[in-house]
């Protein structure tokens, strides 16, 4: 596939100073010893995601992409020194994730690269789980949002006036199911 620069990652999980068993062996003295060591990384943090999902799977009859909409705009985006780009929907929030009751489909907007000195417009129709919500854009002026039903529009108008680059942040959407974030 070509790359697209869509918004990742998703989330964010616990994927430093993990604690992880470790088996060593030495194969001359056929001694095959268990210990434990810190490791970092994507290796560490994809469990996190998929004990999360699993447990939401176990929890309730959602499909997949309900799944992942909760663990998206649910999660916690507090972490003010890391963009949208870094850390995607936030850290998972299981507990918050599991009171969701309104999914969105996709769970985040994207739009690519803008490139300086074009027409930098599009619009990104995201459809909602539920009617009755509202929706406020945040991180760039050229970012707005809007709900109309079950629909909701995000859309990007940067005309010639945006500078070639990424431009990052969340929609926040309230429902009577609860408060939601869209990277």
């Amino acid at each position: 596939a070509p790359f697209t620069f869509i918004v990742k990652p998703d989330v964010m999980a616990p994927g430093v100073n993990i604690l992880s068993s470790v088996m060593t062996s030495d194969p001359l003295a056929g001694v095959l010893t268990q210990g434990w060591e810190l490791y970092a990384g994507t290796s560490m943090a994809a469990p996190h995601v998929a004990g999360a999902a699993a447990a939401l799977l176990g929890e309730h009859d959602w499909s997949p992409r309900q799944v992942k909409s909760a663990l998206v705009t649910t999660a916690d985006d507090s972490k003010p020194d890391l963009s949208v780009f870094h850390q995607g929907g936030g850290l998972v929030d299981l507990v918050a994730a599991d009171g969701a009751d309104v999914f969105f489909y996709p769970s985040n907007a994207s739009f690519g690269v803008m490139k300086g000195n074009k027409p930098a417009n599009g619009s990104i129709d995201i459809a909602i789980s539920e009617s009755g919500c509202s929706a406020t854009a945040g991180g760039s002026s050229y970012v707005s949002a809007e709900v109309d039903g079950v629909v909701l529009t995000v859309e990007f108008a940067g005309a010639r006036d945006a500078d070639t680059g990424f431009y990052g942040g969340y929609v926040d959407v309230q429902c009577d199911g609860g408060s939601y974030h869209l990277p």
